[in-house]
């Protein structure tokens, strides 16, 4: 059946550097105003998971104009998407590691930009770039959960 399919009207890509692999990042504008977040970790598969699911505009429908991926700066932890429609500019972080506030769920979320930080007790991006950091631990970026609870929202825009 044809009901479940999406029209996607954009693609951006990253490529990050987790403990213990590369892994492809890929954002997905569609066609009812939602950008999805994929871990695309083996590059012999065909297969991609969904890491989140973002609504950047507060209207259900917006059409978003562009969308690109600014690379992360030496000071910046991580890429940020830029997201237009008609009437806005809206910047979201690629990473949202805050939003974990345990470390299970920070592992669980397989979000190839978090790993919980032991040292300062928080899913942060890896400290100073450096996925390999003794005190920093990443879980498997196996498919996540994504019915499992996050600790707080984020209104990413208050676009009405």
């Amino acid at each position: 059946m044809q009901e479940n399919l999406r029209i996607f009207t954009h693609l951006a890509v990253d490529v990050v550097r987790t403990k213990s692999s590369v892994v492809r990042v890929l954002f997905l504008a569609t066609s009812d105003g939602a950008v999805l977040k994929l871990s695309h970790p083996d590059p012999s598969s065909p297969s991609a998971c969904l890491v989140e699911s973002l609504r950047p505009f507060a209207r259900r429908t917006p059409r978003l104009h562009h969308m690109a991926l600014h690379a992360a700066s030496p000071s910046a932890a991580a890429a940020s998407l830029y997201v237009t429609s008609e009437t806005s500019v809206i910047r979201i972080g690629a990473e949202r590691c805050s939003r974990h506030a345990f470390r299970e769920r920070c592992l669980a979320a397989a979000d190839p930009y978090c790993g919980w930080d032991a040292g300062r007790g928080e899913c942060s991006p890896a400290p100073n770039k450096n996925p390999a950091a003794s005190h920093w631990e990443q879980g498997q970026l196996e498919c996540p959960d994504l019915s499992a609870p996050v600790s707080f929202f984020i209104a990413v825009s208050g676009e009405t």
